[in-house]
This record gives structure tokens, C-alpha cells and sequence, in this order.
């Protein structure tokens, strides 16, 4: 009994990550917002790290956002230790920006230690379905054998970023 108890309390650790702009803060606001009623506030670019935390269902999420800035991806590897889940942000409606999130998505996933965790992929904002579609073959074919799910979202659809994180949330034990 006081094992379920523990883990109803002890907070799962997310890594938010993705280029600049790809809309991660809005997302984990929106995420706050719908959870946990958090009022929406105006976003600045996250420089660095920014640290949140969210409660869904009786489980408790410790969301770490890291900023996508060239500067700060060769640190994304610090924060990875203990994760239970990561979302990986892909502003689709930037095709200049593409090929640059599916580079950086490999490279993260080179790191063995997020090997077992759960992957959720944010195809974000506005896109037409053939790129959306071109773009998730891309990923489907990095994310090969492991707990992953994509998703196109949008924050003028916030049912689509609920959804995405419901599965998530299903699947984090």
C-alpha cells in the first residue's frame, strides 16, 4: 500500500525540448492551464532552463523546458537522467526549420538514457497534410522500438495538445 502511495506522489520527470520558437512554453502553458487552471500569461523566449510543475490524474510531472537555442543544446544531455517521459517539439508550419528539429531529435536520441523513456512528438502549429505526413515519416523512421507516439497540435486546437498528453500521461507509469 504505501509503495502505490509513493508513487502517486513522487513527480515524473519530463524533458521539454526543440528548436526556438517551436512553441514548448505555450504548450506547457496551455498544459497548466487545462490541468491545473493556471492563468495563460504573456511568453518570452526561455533562455536557459524553466522549470514547471503539473499534476494530472493524481500524478505529478516535474516539466523541465529547455531553451532551443544553439548554445544550450550541448546540455541537454544533463538533464536527462531519471526521465520518465520526453516531448519533442517540431514547429511544422517553418519548413526551414525541418530538417534542423528532425537533426536535433537524432542526436537526442543518440543518448542512451532516454532509451526506455516515453517519447511523445509534436508535430506543432499549422501544417499541410502532406508535409505533416512527409515530416512523420521522418521521425517514425528515428524512433524505431520504443514508447513513442506523434502528434500534429495546434494552440488554436488545444484539444490536440490535450490529447497528446493524455496519451503520454496513459502511458508513464
Amino acid at each position: 500500500m504505501g509503495n502505490i502511495i509513493t508513487q502517486l506522489r513522487k513527480p515524473r520527470k519530463i524533458v521539454v525540448l526543440g528548436l526556438q520558437n517551436a512553441g514548448k512554453s505555450t504548450i506547457i502553458q496551455l498544459l497548466k492551464h487545462k490541468y491545473m487552471s493556471v492563468k495563460m500569461l504573456p511568453i518570452n523566449p526561455t533562455k536557459g532552463l524553466l522549470v514547471s510543475g503539473l499534476k494530472v490524474n493524481k500524478k505529478n510531472y516535474v516539466l523541465w523546458e529547455m531553451g532551443g537555442y544553439e548554445e544550450i543544446r550541448p546540455f541537454y544531455h544533463c538533464y536527462c537522467l531519471g526521465l520518465s517521459g520526453m516531448i519533442f517539439v517540431i514547429d511544422g508550419s517553418d519548413k526551414n526549420k525541418n530538417n534542423n528539429s528532425i537533426k536535433l531529435l537524432s542526436e537526442v536520441l543518440q543518448d542512451s538514457i532516454i532509451d526506455k523513456c516515453v517519447l511523445l512528438i509534436l508535430i506543432h502549429k499549422n501544417i499541410d497534410e502532406d508535409d505533416y505526413t512527409n515530416l512523420k515519416e521522418k521521425v517514425d523512421e528515428l524512433l524505431k522500438n520504443r514508447i513513442y507516439n506523434i502528434f500534429h497540435t495546434d494552440i488554436e486546437k488545444e484539444e490536440s495538445i490535450i490529447n497528446a498528453f493524455d496519451w503520454m500521461n496513459s502511458k508513464i507509469k
